[in-house]
């Protein structure tokens, strides 16, 4: 990161949060973390952040467990505190959902709705999709621009 950069990390579960900091502090150490990095234990959805806080935004939620509902909530939410011109990035597994679907004979009908939800995410705001097939399972990274100017770098005198 550059000394500009900020990096906040959102995250339901306290144990991961304490987790994730002390593998951030045995790889950059605290000095290097301090003042530019912010764990928050919070739901997502009650982040307590302000509108358009954050010109990028990577999401690892799995939102094949969540319902239609919440997924629709959840990148509300990330479209909500994102700038306008920012950028969002989530990945899933490819083929997961279909798998899941076909396992369940159809039953997880909310599977089908989750896919709905993401599509039109995809659409409104996709502006690039990568496969990574080096990964086990295989994942898809979607990435979505608000519409809108381009953030503006932190420390911009612009």
């Amino acid at each position: 990161m550059a000394p500009i950069d900020k990096l906040t990390i959102i995250e339901i579960n306290p144990n991961f949060l304490a987790m994730t900091h002390r593998k951030l502090v045995q790889s950059f150490g605290d000095a290097a973390i301090a003042g530019q990095v912010a764990l928050i234990n919070a739901d997502f959805l009650h982040n307590g952040m302000p509108a358009e806080s954050f010109a990028r935004i990577c999401c690892s939620l799995p939102f094949n467990n969540f319902a239609p509902q919440m997924t629709a909530e959840l990148f509300n939410e990330m479209v909500r505190i994102c700038q306008p011109g920012g950028i969002i990035v989530f990945y899933e597994y490819i083929l997961l959902r279909r798998i899941r679907y076909w396992l369940t004979l159809g039953l997880r009908k909310d599977l089908k709705d989750i896919e709905g939800v993401l599509t039109a995410q995809i659409q409104q705001y996709g502006i690039d999709k990568i496969p990574i097939f080096t990964n086990i399972p295989p994942a898809m990274v979607y990435v979505l621009r608000k519409p809108g100017a381009t953030p503006r770098q932190q420390g911009s005198t612009d």
